[in-house]
């Protein structure tokens, strides 16, 4: 759809989600830099870049392909790697010396329900609304959470020191 043919998009895929497997690598350094709060704010700037890409990307003269691969690398090797990590280590200095076995098997079990229901959710919106609907509620969604997490930044900063 986006010009590529599944071996070419796979392949884009997979090289930035090395990417984003390197940038884990060096996640010392960002957090040695920034709070939480900045990457987790980083990584959510990062997937609603990819949003406004996939919607209005062609207006400013891009090409489908180049709007593609814009909005992998700014979700598989920027967005995702940054932000989740950030968002589970902040969650993790906020619950402190409490047990957090539960709280972090219920957060990993949302995650992977949201890894099921998302593609089905994703594919039924796509096929009877079309992708720039999606990408608009996604990025809806995307903005709603940047207003909350720059509404909590100062108190989640206080409690993660």
């Amino acid at each position: 759809q986006y010009g590529f043919d599944a071996t070419d998009a796979g392949f884009i895929v997979s090289i930035f989600g090395l990417v984003g497997t390197a940038q884990l690598l060096f996640f010392v350094c960002y957090t040695s830099r920034f709070k939480d709060t900045q990457l987790i704010l980083a990584g959510l700037f990062a997937m609603l870049l990819a949003c406004i890409v996939m919607v209005h990307g062609e207006r400013i003269n891009l090409s489908s392909e180049v709007c593609y691969v814009i909005a992998i690398l700014s979700i598989y090797a920027c967005g995702y790697p940054v932000g989740n990590t950030s968002a589970l280590g902040l969650f993790s200095k906020a619950a402190g010396s409490q047990p957090q076995g539960l709280l972090m098997g219920i957060f990993g079990s949302a995650g992977a329900g949201a890894r099921i229901v998302f593609p089905i959710l994703a594919g039924t919106i796509v096929q009877y609304l079309g992708s720039n609907v999606l990408f608009i509620i996604l990025a809806i969604c995307t903005l709603v959470t940047i207003l909350f997490t720059q509404c909590g930044k100062k108190t989640l900063d206080i409690v993660t020191g």
